[in-house]
């Protein structure tokens, strides 16, 4: 199979908004309950969060919250990964595909070249 035509072998261009934030508070929590029309809840500030941080196809900015394997997954494929290395730096039991999905929702990403596997 062609490396163009093998997604283990796709490398992701994502957006240059695209951001990663880990955090040892709440800060995705904190961002979503300062926003516009939330109603006030309490919250505990003292738990960490991993934020994905971008701006969407209408340019809002968008603050969603990640597990660390998501999180893992997603900077290996800012650092210029293949799909395969970025889904086997997140662990063996993660499924890739709801990350790929949600970069995709958000228009995060903007190309994708053919890579070389290791």
């Amino acid at each position: 199979m062609a490396a163009a035509a093998d997604p283990a072998r796709l490398r992701l261009g994502l957006h240059p908004s695209v951001g990663l934030l880990a955090s040892a508070h709440a800060v995705v929590s904190i961002w979503q309950a300062n926003q516009p029309g939330v109603p006030a809840a309490a919250i505990r500030a003292d738990r960490p969060e991993t934020a994905l941080i971008l701006r969407d196809g209408g340019d809002e900015v968008r603050v969603i919250g990640l597990q660390p394997a998501d999180a893992a997954f997603i900077a290996q494929l800012a650092s210029g990964a293949t799909l395969l290395l970025a889904a086997a730096a997140a662990g063996p039991a993660h499924d890739p595909g709801p990350a790929l999905a949600l970069l995709l929702r958000c228009g995060a990403v903007i190309s994708l070249e053919p890579g070389e596997l290791p």
